[in-house]
């Protein structure tokens, strides 16, 4: 039964991950996806952009640890590159390529039949990898929470805890809770801010709507000369989006999701993860976005009883 250990871990790890793209469903222990942002504009200074992601995960097979633990190792890799367009000279040299490289571990361990707890600590290395590699280009982070699965219904989980990470503020920590349902014909993950609802009227289709929450700070060997002491760069974006999967042949899914991308920040950020007060209106008009992908996806309880 170890591969149920892995779907369990899996199904957090599509919401604690954070909230990039990400695999579209929570059994997928790998994908392949790229995402389009159509080119907008700043909304306070001239210039516009748009966006692509080529980003790919990976889960590996779960290993015990004791009678109760067991231990998923996660890997994740994002290009985001961006097409500045009629930016003003004063902008000149902004990154256009910025890389995030993740390694996580989900570590499940049981206490009773009703209690667990999830743990996923990871290690980021974000970068525009201009000035080489320094320990300014990591940053740590972790989720805990206590899950409790219900007597009666147990496909119904919720859970409660904590996140610790620097994804929009430095050393940010806030509360954080989860539900996990799934049933022959839907399923619901969420971890805030994140989460989804999928439909599964059959064997190879599915569909359903996500809410992801994208956030993440990037340190930058840019020019300081032009743009005073900027050392990170922070992107944001609420991403809303229905999403529709199609099983092509065997454990190989086609998936999709296409939507509308909120509240899109561009900061520049000195040394102390503040704004520089020259450059802090980067807000980017809201926009559309697509995201295409593959991912092989592993059967499920509730799959093989269709």
């Amino acid at each position: 039964m170890q591969w149920k250990y892995l779907f369990t871990a899996a199904t957090a790890a599509l919401c604690l991950w954070g909230a990039n793209s990400r695999a579209q469903n929570a059994s997928d222990p790998f994908f392949l996806n790229y995402t389009h942002f159509p080119g907008t504009d700043f909304k306070e200074r001239e210039g516009r952009s748009a966006v692509h992601y080529l980003e790919a995960g990976l889960l590996t097979p779960p290993v015990r640890a004791g009678k109760s633990t067991r231990i998923v190792n996660g890997f994740y890799y994002r290009l985001a590159a961006y097409d500045f367009n009629e930016l003003h000279s004063s902008w000149s040299g902004l990154p256009e390529h910025l890389h995030n490289i993740r390694y996580n571990m989900i570590i499940t361990h049981r206490f009773s039949p009703q209690w667990s707890l999830l743990a996923v600590p990871r290690l980021d290395l974000r970068s525009d990898l201009q000035d080489g590699l320094s320990g300014k280009d990591l940053f740590p982070g972790i989720t805990a929470l206590a899950i409790r699965s219900a007597a009666r219904r147990p496909q119904l989980r919720w859970g409660i805890g904590a996140m610790y990470n620097s994804d929009f503020r430095r050393h940010l920590v806030i509360p954080a809770a989860a539900l996990f349902y799934q049933t022959e014909k839907m399923r619901i993950n969420i971890v805030t801010p994140n989460g989804q609802i999928v439909f599964t009227p059959s064997k190879r289709l599915e569909y359903g709507f996500a809410l992801n929450v994208d956030a993440g700070i990037y340190h930058t060997g840019m020019d300081t000369v032009s743009h005073g002491p900027v050392q990170y760069i922070r992107a944001f974006n609420v991403l809303l989006s229905p999403l529709l999967s199609y099983n092509i042949c065997r454990n190989l899914w086609l998936n999709g999701k296409a939507g509308y991308a909120l509240m899109r920040r561009y900061d520049l950020l000195d040394a102390d993860f503040e704004d520089e007060q020259a450059w802090r209106q980067d807000d980017l008009q809201n926009g559309l976005f697509i995201t295409i992908g593959i991912s092989m996806r592993l059967p499920t309880a509730a799959a093989k009883s269709k």
